[in-house]
């Protein structure tokens, strides 16, 4: 399976957005099973990366499963930095012309299109 990005900035917008901790099975309930097989591999990815921490738990039967789910600081500063879709946009088209990048590529150029942003604006970043 290859890493969906959209889904992974959608995830971690929903883990952010919820008032109380939340799980795997609130994030999946509303798909289909081929959605929810694909979601729940994007969530081991992040949680393997470092994105978010959960209690998890893998039964005999049924999909693995994860629950009190909290972004890590690296979490919020994804969310933070790419939360706008004009700068998801912008920053997503320059990884495209580079044939793609991986997660920390894109938090960085993320980061410049912001500061990009914040000079059209007339705020000096260094």
């Amino acid at each position: 399976m290859k890493r969906d990005m959209d889904l992974v900035r959608d995830l971690l917008l929903k883990i952010e957005e919820s008032s109380k901790p939340t799980s795997s099975a609130l994030l999946i309930q509303d798909a289909n099973d081929e959605e929810k097989d694909r979601i729940i591999e994007h969530l081991r990815l992040m949680i393997d990366f470092g994105l978010f921490t959960a209690i998890t738990s893998a039964p005999l039967s049924g999909r693995w499963r994860c629950q009190e789910m909290k972004l890590t600081w690296e979490g919020h500063e994804f969310v933070d930095t790419l939360r706008d879709p004009t700068v998801w946009q912008k920053t997503k088209g320059i990884a495209s012309k580079a044939g793609g990048v991986g997660f920390k590529a894109l938090l960085e150029i993320g980061k410049e299109v912001v500061k990009g942003e914040l000079q059209k604006l007339g705020i000096p970043i260094a």
